[in-house]
């Protein structure tokens, strides 16, 4: 089902009638990496250092507002910069692979870090602290045991970075009996847990009021003096929002609707953000509850039509994103956002194209059979899904 294009205007042309699911190109982004690349070739000044060169990468390709460079061309641009001079090591590659990481591409971060070792540069922890945490943001957790194992082999010592990546992917599986193992690992070999190692350790706790007694013990008590000296609450700020949203993954993940009815009615008049409503609707979803969960959705304010469809793209185009847990999510949004429009043809292909790159055929058919059963004006796109699920 899925298509490719080329960057001529062209090939582009063609995408006119791609079903909504396929990537469609991002001539903007392409033209960025190619015009970084160019940049990036240019005879280096002498003495440009490993550092300059990381810090280019995170200017061409690390942007906050999602308008970086298109990510398959770093690699080329790291061999170019090696070719003009400049110095490419240990923070130039730590930085392409956690851009990699951020952009959802953590194959292409693994490509990076072997490339490096087959270039003579030896891993260091910083390296893999990078690729780590790469798998940990492109929603591919299984993969970093794996990872770890490799870096034992090759003699390179952990710090704190990689065992807190490593303990984000234990707690994403919920694995917490991992989780204690890996922090008593981390202190004997004498590295102090951070913040973000403790996030990590509640998050894989079996019930939300173990996991928030931890965070009270570990994280808000220290914070809680700084906060106070500034004349904020005891949730103040960031570490407020972190900690909702780790007591809301321990919810999610044993299905506990009751724990996440509290959270919320604790915290909702500090954190009522879309984000913290759509995960507490989630857990209710994922619990079998389907009219507790849009009853919730709907306090998203605005809820509109483009606000659906947006957040169906972004799933659709996310690695990861339908697998597991992620797909029952992604259901729930094409079930509410059909509530509310039932006969606007690119929710139904939108979730045509999850249920078919997901491999849930019978799932497509029934949405399939939905859309002609509401009287819903047939979209070319439509009707060539159409034929994919009758295949």
């Amino acid at each position: 089902m899925r298509r490719t294009a080329g960057v001529c205007a062209s090939a582009a042309s063609r995408w006119a009638g791609a079903p909504p699911g396929a990537p469609r190109l991002d001539l903007d982004a392409v033209r960025a990496a190619r015009a970084a690349v160019r940049a990036l070739s240019r005879a280096a000044p002498p003495g440009r250092s490993d550092a300059d060169a990381a810090q280019e990468v995170r200017k061409h390709w690390h942007r906050s507002d999602g308008r970086g460079a298109a990510a398959p061309l770093l690699p080329q641009a790291l061999a170019a910069m090696r070719q003009q001079g400049w110095e490419v090591g240990e923070a130039a590659h730590a930085a392409a692979m956690t851009v990699m990481g951020l952009r959802k591409r953590p194959k292409q971060a693994e490509a990076i870090h072997w490339s490096m070792v087959e270039g003579g540069l030896r891993p260091t922890p910083t390296t893999y602290a990078a690729l780590l945490q790469a798998f940990v943001d492109g929603n591919s957790c299984q993969r970093v045991p794996y990872l770890w194992y490799c870096m034992t082999k090759d003699g390179v010592a952990p710090n704190r970075a990689c065992y807190d990546a490593l303990l984000a992917a234990l707690s994403a599986v919920g694995d917490h009996g991992g989780c204690q193992e890996a922090l008593e690992e981390m202190r004997a070999a004498g590295l102090e847990p951070g913040h973000a190692t403790h996030l990590a350790v509640a998050a894989a706790m079996p019930r939300v009021a173990e996991a928030e007694a931890y965070l009270q013990k570990q994280v808000i008590a220290r914070a809680a003096r700084r906060e106070h000296e500034r004349g904020k609450g005891l949730y103040a700020g960031h570490i407020g929002e972190e900690v909702v949203a780790v007591l809301l993954k321990v919810c999610r993940r044993t299905r506990d609707t009751a724990g996440s009815d509290d959270v919320y009615r604790r915290y909702r008049h500090a954190y009522g953000s879309p984000h913290f409503v759509c995960a507490y609707a989630e857990v209710h979803y994922l619990a079998g509850e389907y009219a507790r969960a849009a009853k919730i959705f709907k306090r998203v304010q605005p809820p509109s039509r483009g606000s659906y469809e947006g957040l169906l793209r972004v799933l659709l185009v996310t690695p990861g994103a339908l697998e597991g847990d992620g797909l029952a999510s992604f259901s729930f949004y094409v079930e509410a956002a059909l509530a509310e429009w039932p006969r606007y043809a690119p929710f139904y292909e939108l979730g045509i194209s999850g249920y078919l790159e997901a491999g849930e055929a019978a799932a497509a058919r029934g949405l399939d059979a939905a859309w002609r059963a509401a009287g819903t004006k047939a979209s070319p796109g439509l009707l060539e899904l159409s034929k994919h699920v009758g295949m």
